[in-house]
């Protein structure tokens, strides 16, 4: 685990720390801070590294591009940040991005056929032996009028193709903003495993809080996250009929 050295990305890497041990996983926990560091935590594991689980650090820029990826790993990203960039979105050999699929469909993610390009070396490589066998014969000069017009079609629907896909891709990257905190996900992933305790919510509720206190996210997106992905962790391990003397979640401390 390669993580990012925020409370909430500490928070994260508590309770998945918590899952690995619990499934008997061997796994290591590396902190770094910028992009520097990150390179330098991944080029030192080039040889042995089969799974990477990056916690809210790169999902914004193009990991295969400009990071040192181990060739036969798989790269697992947990991400509050958006908008998530979209060469790891479609990156589908070695990327795998956690995001909760009530929010998937908020995300304005591009269609994949209106941002990559498709390649066309093979359709021009078709145009060249067409034109060098039909320019032997009586039909030769027809031959490079249609390979002149085709070209120039070819140039200018990539010209319009390029001059959408900036358009698009200006509208999804005008806006940046924070998602719910990776510590209130990772709760959720514990639920789903019937692996969560009041423990792991705690873990998660700071890591929430210091998505607010940080002004990383409104008072608007802290009180939703607290009714709609807390509440129910809240209910089940802090109910209002629970017994006084349960100091589980009680905090308690002494004067100096």
């Amino acid at each position: 685990m390669i993580t990012s050295n925020d409370v909430d990305s500490l928070c994260t890497t508590a309770i998945l720390s918590h899952l690995f041990t619990c499934d008997d996983v061997m796994f290591t926990v590396v902190p770094v801070d910028g992009y520097e560091e990150l390179n330098d935590a991944l080029r030192a594991r080039q040889d042995y590294t089969s799974s990477i689980v990056l916690i809210n650090c790169a999902v914004t820029c193009p990991i295969l591009e400009i990071l040192n990826v181990p060739p036969n790993s798989t790269v697992f990203v947990v991400d509050s940040r958006r908008p998530l960039n979209h060469f790891n979105v479609f990156e589908a050999n070695q990327i795998r991005i956690l995001v909760n699929e009530a929010e998937r469909s908020s995300l304005g993610i591009p269609n994949l056929d209106d941002v990559i390009a498709k390649d066309e070396d093979s359709e021009s490589d078709d145009d060249d032996d067409e034109y060098s066998e039909g320019s032997n014969d009586g039909g030769g000069r027809r031959n490079v009028i249609d390979r002149v017009t085709r070209r120039a079609v070819r140039k200018e629907n990539k010209r319009l193709w390029e001059s959408q896909k900036n358009k698009i891709l200006w509208q999804y990257y005008e806006y940046n903003w924070h998602s719910t905190s990776t510590a209130a996900q990772m709760l959720e992933l514990a639920a789903e495993l019937d692996r969560a305790s009041a423990e792991l919510m705690w873990y998660a509720a700071i890591g929430v809080s210091s998505q607010y206190t940080d002004r990383l996210i409104p008072i608007e997106g802290y009180t939703d996250t607290c009714v709609t992905r807390m509440k129910p962790f809240i209910t089940k391990f802090s109910p209002k009929n629970a017994a006084k003397s349960d100091d589980l979640l009680r905090i308690s401390f002494g004067k100096e």
